[in-house]
């Protein structure tokens, strides 16, 4: 009785070794980080740097299309069924009903969406009409928790102000445009790294 505990504890061991061994160690991002390619469907799998669905995914210009996992058929993937998914070391995450690559990778993460706002007007006969106006913005998540911000002086502040140098250095800058704005996150992602697990 004895001896078949011993076995079954050495089995678990091993077991235990062998779910835990795959993980080499925690890095901190920089460029050329090797990011495990796939689907992720929450953001806690970016963090682990462990996406979901690991098979084949082919991007083509803004849709997103996956091996199915009956048949060699690739399949298009709902934006809103994602967090987002990784192809070529290039992060893209889920936003507004698409996709978008995350220029800038950190603690907080830059990229930019074309978002489309909707507003109503009268035509020359006096009837209301919805009209659509497409605009670039400048974005940033935080993806300590996911929240998502738009790139704006008053938006940066609070971050800013979590380091004293930070902030000093920010306010100095007189009329900030979006490269100061842009530095800033940079700044701010040295001071406060973001660490993702390697894998052997």
């Amino acid at each position: 009785m004895l001896n078949l505990l011993k076995n079954i504890l050495v089995l678990l061991l091993l077991q235990s070794f062998q779910l835990f061994g795959q993980i080499d160690d925690e890095r901190m991002y920089q460029l050329g980080f090797d990011f495990q390619e796939g689907v992720y469907l929450s953001l806690e799998e970016f963090r682990r740097n462990s996406p979901s669905y690991q098979r084949s995914i082919e991007k083509d210009d803004a849709n997103l299309y996956m091996e199915s996992d009956t048949s060699a058929e690739m399949i298009l993937v709902d934006p809103e069924k994602i967090w987002g998914f990784c192809i070529s070391d290039n992060i893209y995450i889920s936003y507004d009903n698409a996709y978008w690559k995350l220029i800038n990778i950190g603690t907080l993460s830059h990229f930019s969406a074309i978002l489309v706002s909707s507003f109503q007007t009268v035509d020359a006969f006096g009837f209301p009409v919805t009209q659509y106006s497409k605009s670039l913005q400048h974005l940033f998540i935080d993806v300590r928790d996911g929240q998502i911000y738009a790139l704006t002086d008053e938006q940066l502040i609070p971050f800013m102000e979590e380091e004293p140098i930070l902030e000093h250095r920010y306010k100095r800058i007189k009329r900030r445009k979006t490269n100061d704005l842009i530095q800033a996150l940079k700044d701010y992602n040295e001071f406060f790294p973001l660490e993702l697990p390697v894998y052997e």
